[in-house]
């Protein structure tokens, strides 16, 4: 019966050529929350090529904050394109699951 609000924050590579969209997705108790709504799953950001000539360069500290948080909460962190032919390669790495205390 216990929650918590927390910020998940990572960093992610990808090779500049591939099409890929990293995605954060929550099961079990808990909203994500954008600024606008709060919904079950959450688009992070498409991994664009703004520097062609350096692939694999880490992008650093995104963040989602999810409010609700319970024992039964599973946040799940992968690409969008799970399951489609073609190439999607990234790295993730840093992964941090921090409570967020609020001052009332």
């Amino acid at each position: 019966g216990r929650m918590a609000d927390v910020e998940v924050s990572f960093d992610i590579a990808d090779n500049k050529q591939d099409p890929t969209v990293v995605v954060v997705e929550i099961s079990g108790d808990g909203q994500i929350v954008d600024g606008v709504s709060a919904t079950k799953s959450h688009d992070i950001m498409p991994i664009k090529n703004t520097d062609p000539g350096k692939p694999w360069q880490w992008s650093r500290d995104q963040k989602v904050r999810i409010k609700g948080v319970t024992a039964d909460t599973r946040i799940s962190i992968h690409s969008r394109q799970m399951g489609l032919k073609g190439y999607y390669r990234w790295f993730l790495d840093n992964i941090k699951v921090t409570r967020i205390t609020t001052n009332k």
